[in-house]
């Protein structure tokens, strides 16, 4: 099975870090819920999981 995130088709079974990697986000400045559950990058995405790409906003 393959997923689509912003429109690439990314393939399951994939590393959340791999995903971030492809779509070039930096993963310095994003978290990753699975599911929605705040999850490591070493995790992989099956299909039916609920990803979401939190960007982190810092300031002062």
């Amino acid at each position: 099975m393959k997923l689509k995130i912003d429109g690439k088709k990314i393939k399951s079974g994939i590393k959340i870090s791999e995903i971030l990697k492809e779509l070039k986000i930096n993963r310095e400045t994003v978290i990753v819920a699975k599911n929605g559950v705040i999850t490591p990058e070493s995790e992989k995405v099956e299909k039916g999981d609920e990803v979401e790409i939190i960007n982190v906003v810092s300031g002062g």
